[in-house]
């Protein structure tokens, strides 16, 4: 199945102090783990971030047109640009995703608008978002709906259970990049 991969990288990183996604883990940016596991997928990869450090990966980079409205925003921006109807969305401070996740998610594409993981709740990173839910998804966040556990539920949706929770470590402190630096091998 065709699809394109957006990664997410425009947040504000308020916690971390500095743009996360360019914050090293054992000598390598954040992001540049993820880039290694989505390479494998051999599919268009398209950096969301004004920030022009991430030029140097050298992938197609564009940026949120409504700053500092989170997740929300970086979907609708994925959505707009993209020419594929699944799109895999991630989010560049997730290093420990891998492409077996990724090739899980694959299988379920087909019939449904959003799939995703869920433990206790829903994990909107990795997740594969259908073009098609765009108008209805701009019109919740026009309205001020911007959590994504509450947008994910409004649309036909595949949740996958989660075996190892730590994959899905969000590194967003000082603090969980030495979690993170533990779980990388």
């Amino acid at each position: 199945m065709d699809y394109t991969i957006y990664i997410l990288a425009e947040g504000k990183s308020s916690r971390m102090g500095q743009d996360k996604g360019l914050v090293k883990i054992k000598d390598k940016e954040m992001i540049a783990h993820c880039i290694d596991h989505l390479l494998a997928l051999q599919k268009e990869i398209v950096i969301i971030s004004s920030n022009l450090a991430y030029k140097k990966f050298g992938f197609r980079m564009i940026a949120d047109k409504e700053k500092d409205q989170g997740p929300a925003q970086g979907i609708i921006t994925a959505l707009e640009d993209s020419q594929t109807e699944k799109n895999l969305i991630v989010s560049c401070d997730m290093p420990l995703v891998n492409n077996l996740l990724i090739r899980q998610l694959e299988e379920f594409m087909i019939d449904s608008d959003i799939v995703c993981y869920k433990k206790d709740y829903l994990f909107p990173f990795p997740g594969v978002y259908t073009k098609s839910i765009l108008p209805s998804w701009k019109k919740e966040v026009a309205q001020g709906n911007k959590k994504m556990q509450h947008l994910i539920k409004q649309f036909k949706t595949k949740s996958l259970p989660i075996e190892r929770t730590e994959l899905f470590l969000n590194v967003n402190t000082p603090a969980d990049i030495k979690k993170a630096e533990q779980l990388i091998k």
